[in-house]
């Protein structure tokens, strides 16, 4: 399984740089006049990004670790940075309105959830992609939660105001 480990680092490395930057400016931002919208796309732009980094380096770190199930599994990782850029735009709006105990209880759900698909997964005989079952199990319990809880889409509205200051 360290083989997942190689394989998830970059995606890891990615989401951890989603909750420090726009995510963190939604929760963070005192100003009524919060764009949730530009915030999304920029957010969502930011994980499209990433996610094709990632597929880009897919094939590398197949051949540099002489593994490619690291490719493979990769390539198969990179796209849950759009459901996260998804899940973490809604957690942050969560956040900023201090609902702190749903945001627990849903983690808490979510991550059980995740974790009795993953397991199911791997008595199934799926190995390391149980794995992979977990990752997406999560965020995507983790985004219908937030969508259930905050009920807010997002809409095409780019203001260039707000992604100046988020980027100050």
């Amino acid at each position: 399984f360290g083989v997942y480990a190689i394989a998830s680092v970059f995606v890891i490395l990615l989401q951890g740089m989603m909750y420090g930057g726009i995510y963190d400016y939604i929760i963070k931002s005192r100003s009524e006049a919060l764009e949730p919208n530009t915030c999304f796309w920029m957010n969502f732009g930011f994980s499209v990004a990433g996610a094709g980094v990632v597929a880009v380096l897919a094939p590398v770190m197949g051949a540099l670790t002489h593994t490619p199930l690291v490719s493979s599994l990769m390539l198969v990782l990179a796209p849950s940075a759009l459901v996260a850029a998804v899940a973490t735009w809604q957690e942050a709006l969560l956040l900023r309105e201090g609902r702190l105990t749903l945001y627990y209880t849903l983690g808490i759900v979510t991550e059980t959830l995740a974790c009795a698909g993953a397991v199911t997964a791997l008595l199934g005989g799926l190995g390391v992609w149980s794995y992979v079952v977990y990752r997406y199990a999560q965020l995507g319990l983790a985004g219908l939660g937030y969508f259930a809880l905050m009920r807010q889409v997002p809409r095409l509205e780019w203001h260039h105001g707000v992604a100046r200051r988020v980027f100050a």
